[in-house]
């Protein structure tokens, strides 16, 4: 199996009839192509790893290792390819089908676990939009959070005031969707813009028992 990384930076990934010989099913192409990936030091990471709001496949370069405590990182220099196409098309498939494949590449993902090859510790690079969007969330959460209080210890015996504090409550609500459009901009080499202005929110400011800091708050910490 050859792995050509193309003139726009894209993965092309081709099985010769020589690899195809003897593979009969879905889990016969599975295994070879894992086995390639991983020949040269490469591998399939896991999105989550990365800080990728996806279920797409990820292949990179041998620009990575594993920390003692398991942590995957990417070093400045690695480079990542995804199937964007992946919720539509099997990449698997077209391998099998049309003999190969195009992963395209992504842009390194600001906010993942880069670890610069000279240092000790981990170096992460940081998502500038999204800081501000949480410093600003937290900031204006805590001033409509102070007025929602008064707003309840205003209330009147027959409900005068209620809909300022429904207005407030629905307010305080939308808070979370600049957060993630942010991260979106932040990270939209790998990141569909859609799925974090819907999915990404900030949570608390600070960790609760049981409870850790949400993700976005994390992978921006990770880059301080």
């Amino acid at each position: 199996m050859e792995f050509d990384i193309l003139d726009n930076g894209d993965l092309r990934i081709v099985a010769s009839p020589e690899d195809q010989a003897g593979l009969d099913t879905p889990e016969d192409w599975d295994e070879m192509f894992h086995e390639a990936v991983n020949y040269d030091g490469w591998c399939m990471v896991d999105p989550a790893d990365v800080g990728a709001l996806t279920d797409a496949p990820l292949v990179c370069d041998d620009a990575h290792t594993v920390e003692d405590d398991g942590t995957f990182v990417l070093y400045p220099e690695a480079k990542v390819w995804w199937f964007p196409n992946y919720m539509v098309e099997d990449p698997m498939a077209t391998l099998r089908e049309t003999g190969e494949v195009i992963f395209t590449a992504a842009s390194m993902i600001e906010g993942a676990r880069f670890m610069a090859r000279q240092e000790s510790q981990p170096q992460y690079s940081p998502l500038t939009r999204t800081k501000a969007a949480l410093e600003e969330y937290d900031q204006e959460r805590a001033r409509l959070e102070a007025e929602l209080e008064k707003a309840w210890d205003d209330l009147g015996p027959k409900g005068e005031g209620v809909g300022r504090i429904v207005w407030l409550t629905n307010r305080i609500d939308a808070l979370g969707e600049p957060v993630g459009i942010a991260f979106g901009h932040d990270t939209a080499g790998i990141n569909s813009m859609d799925k974090c202005r819907d999915c990404v929110r900030p949570g608390p400011a600070l960790p609760r028992p049981g409870c850790k800091l949400s993700f976005v708050r994390r992978c921006v910490q990770q880059g301080e």
